[in-house]
């Protein structure tokens, strides 16, 4: 997967530059290659526009019902003859200060998400000191006071220690919400785990206020008085109280907020899954990334690619020098795998593979391989040009193993292919030995037990997620669709492979018996330069940086059929 990693150094030989410059074909165009370039900016305009559109659905309703609720309770609640009923408007502004927060995205600004978690953390910190310098300390007081000075209060000592008692326990809850929002400020939390944090605090406010507030008209039920404090009717309390309990149990929900934010967005409409392209792409304008990516995409012969690669997962920025620039329609396959997998059985796997696209193709298969092709000095912008690196690849190869589907980045890659154009028959899947295709079970993925070893790129990427679906849930069912979909294909390219070896060996022990004897392993294929001839012309295009690779001439298959055809002289 495309994580980034940490590590020494190595070197990159001569003799390795100038095999990968040897064999690395020139840009070439494929028949739909032309278009390519136009659908990955479409693409990514849909995908912003989505983003755009769903930040605006999400905000719109909410600030203003959120701001309406807020005034209308602040100036109702002013008036001295509503008084008594005073609580209404109490919970009335509660509520607004709720739908407020919907507010704030995933997708936001760090700056912007941080300023918000500031001032709210300073807003609950005003109200702690509040509760206890203006209700927990007299009510206390009063109570230690002695029973002559609770009776003079009109309410027995009991009632005023419960009463202060309620106020200080959710004063130390303030206190502690505030503690958690400023350590996340402080250790720069990324964005998603800024706003879990939040919404976190908000129900742990709301939450201990209800119940502070359910103690006192418990008391005041329980002593049989008319008013709480002096003006203040029981009546209205209630339904502060449900009003803070409810909304305090939903906003520690880890879902709520993603389903309500989902909701609004939709609004009548179908999720967009293209708004996660957004996310991943940030504040990045569309030229930008096409740019960027035009200027990183790299790739490199799969012969470069030594077990040793796959044996340490360990960043070596020399490595880089074994790949070359890339282009639209030059690159294989996206090579994806999982690096918490056995590098052996993932070699082995990798190296069949190769052979029978060389024996097929009569060259080197081109592959974008992560470990090689990601400047280790730039990874946040290689991240970034994450869905045009997928674009730019003709095929996905998932070298599938035992963890493949609990790591996140795989999946994403996957999801990524498939969004920016991929169909489940351009996905290659290879299987290492002794784990047959029975391994892969769609119905077993579940994105809440995959795995990030940075816990910022995990955020990250649920964040992706999170903006194109009504919840993970939902991504659930769209990868197990699309893992069935792949793992079907891949049965039939190979129950067409098997008919092909049955056919070929029927004609040789037809046409001569000793054909059909099983011939010792050949070695492995060396590296077949690409054909050569002029310099082809380049095309004019709508996108000049994005295709200033893509020339006319020899057209590569880039291993377009649908099953290997087997070598009859291969071991069966």
């Amino acid at each position: 997967c495309a994580g980034p990693m940490t590590a020494p150094g190595s070197w990159v030989t001569g003799w390795a530059r100038r095999e990968r410059d040897a064999t690395v074909p020139a840009p070439s165009r494929r028949i739909d290659a032309v278009d390519r370039p136009n659908d990955i900016r479409a693409r990514l305009e849909k995908a912003r526009l989505q983003g755009r559109r769903r930040d605006f659905r999400i905000r719109a309703p909410t600030l203003l019902v959120g701001a309406v609720a807020i005034a209308s309770g602040m100036v109702l609640s002013a008036q001295p003859s509503l008084s008594p009923i005073s609580s209404f408007f109490t919970a009335l502004i509660q509520i607004g200060i709720f739908i407020l927060v919907l507010t704030v995205l995933p997708t936001d600004g760090p700056i912007r998400v941080r300023a918000i978690l500031f001032s709210i953390a300073m807003l609950i910190f005003l109200g702690a000191v509040f509760q206890v310098g203006f209700i927990s300390v007299p009510r206390l007081r009063l109570a230690a006071a002695g029973q002559a000075s609770c009776e003079a209060a009109g309410s027995p000592c009991w009632f005023h220690a419960l009463y202060g008692g309620a106020h200080a326990a959710a004063s130390a809850v303030y206190f502690v919400a505030v503690a958690i929002l400023g350590r996340q400020l402080v250790t720069r939390a990324p964005v998603r785990k800024l706003v879990q944090s939040l919404w976190r605090a908000v129900g742990a406010v709301y939450l201990s206020s209800g119940l502070a507030v359910g103690a006192r008209m418990a008391a005041a039920f329980a002593i049989g008085a008319a008013d709480v404090e002096p003006g203040v009717a029981r009546a209205g309390l209630p339904i502060l109280v449900t009003s803070l309990v409810v909304l305090g149990a939903l906003a520690i929900q880890p879902s709520f907020r993603m389903r309500a934010q989902a909701w609004l967005a939709a609004r009548g409409e179908a999720v967009g899954s293209a708004a996660g392209l957004a996310a991943l792409l940030g504040d990045r304008r569309v030229d930008t990334v096409l740019n960027q990516a035009a200027r990183l995409l790299r790739c490199m012969p799969a012969s470069l690619i030594s077990y040793d690669h796959f044996a340490v997962n360990l960043v070596d920025a020399s490595l880089y020098g074994l790949t070359t620039r890339g282009y639209i329609g030059n690159v294989d396959v996206f090579l994806s795998h999982s690096w918490h997998d056995d590098p052996r059985d993932k070699w082995d796997a990798l190296q069949a593979w190769r052979r029978a696209f060389v024996r097929k193709h009569q060259r080197e298969p081109i592959v974008w391989f992560d470990k090689c092709c990601i400047d280790q000095s730039n990874i946040s912008l290689n991240l970034a040009s994450l869905p045009i690196f997928l674009a730019s690849s003709r095929r996905l190869l998932i070298v599938y193993g035992p963890t493949y589907m609990s790591r996140l980045w795989c999946i994403v890659e996957l999801f990524i292919f498939i969004e920016m154009g991929g169909k489940a028959e351009q996905v290659d899947l290879v299987f290492p030995e002794g784990h047959p295709v029975d391994a892969l079970v769609p119905h077993e993925f579940d994105v809440h037990l995959t795995k990030c070893s940075n816990d910022a790129d995990r955020h990250r990427l649920l964040t992706t997620i999170e903006s194109g679906f009504r919840g993970l849930d939902d991504f659930n069912a769209l990868i197990r669709s699309v893992l069935a979909a792949i793992k079907e294909q891949h049965l039939q390219r190979e129950g067409k492979a098997a008919n092909g070896v049955r056919s070929l060996e029927r004609h040789h022990i037809n046409g001569n018996p000793r054909a059909a004897t099983v011939s010792p392993r050949q070695p492995e294929p060396k590296p077949v330069p690409p054909p050569t001839g002029p310099t082809p012309a380049r095309i004019p295009m709508a996108l000049p940086p994005l295709v200033m690779g893509l020339r006319s001439g020899r057209v590569h298959s880039g291993g377009r059929s649908a099953w290997r055809r087997p070598d009859p002289g291969a071991a069966v």
